[in-house]
């Protein structure tokens, strides 16, 4: 993909002619595509970020670090909501890939993890805004009509402040704080922060969204 984004950037015939700035390339992707992401971020020297939404890394990191920045924006389901598989083999596979998700983000340098609370796999698509699918994408445990596009608004501003902060430089008032709960979000970080205690974000920060859905 991005031997053709630099092509279209050569190539004077089209919308993309000497618009694309590649030297600032992120990439991100949902289930399979997360695991896709993170290892295209770690064969391509060209990527300079990789978000990976709820995917299994099937393994990718397992003897090797990613030295670049890395966030994971994942599930968290408390056992209330959880769904076990019926047999031991089937539950010890679940636990491995759990596991391996909620702590892949420390092979990143940095590296960050979102818990986003009894969100399911399809929370992280557009399943959660599409009421046809409503139940299959919409948060464990909710009546709000309107909570699928209020968590697709905190996902997306951690996704929009993880790309600026590293691909464009810009203060992340969503990632430059403490480790701690956020609303529906749980954020923990290899990077160091000094605040000595949570910060509130102002009307006026870019992305506010992840710290009004409680």
């Amino acid at each position: 993909m991005i031997d053709q984004a630099e092509h279209l950037d050569r190539v004077s015939n089209n919308i993309f002619f000497r618009k694309l700035d590649l030297s600032k390339v992120g990439v991100l992707g949902h289930s399979f595509g997360g695991a896709a992401s993170i290892l295209a971020g770690l064969r391509d020297s060209r990527i300079d970020a990789v978000l990976n939404l709820d995917g299994s890394p099937f393994g990718v990191l397992d003897k090797s670090l990613l030295p670049k920045p890395l966030m994971v924006i994942k599930h968290n389901i408390s056992p209330k909501f959880a769904r076990l598989p019926p047999d031991e083999s089937g539950k010890a596979i679940q636990a491995r890939v759990e596991e391996e998700l909620s702590s892949v983000y420390l092979k990143g340098r940095p590296g960050y993890r979102v818990e986003i609370a009894e969100a399911k796999h399809m929370t992280f698509c557009d399943m959660a805004v599409l009421r046809i699918w409503a139940e299959a994408g919409g948060r464990f445990g909710t009546d709000d009509a309107q909570d699928g596009e209020k968590t697709v608004a905190v996902i997306r501003s951690y996704v929009y402040g993880f790309f600026e902060k590293f691909l464009l430089g810009r203060r992340s008032p969503l990632l430059d704080r403490p480790t701690g709960k956020y609303g529906i979000s749980v954020l923990s970080s290899t990077a160091s922060v000094t605040l000595k205690s949570p910060q509130p974000i102002s009307d006026s920060d870019p992305h506010p969204d992840a710290n009004r859905v409680h």
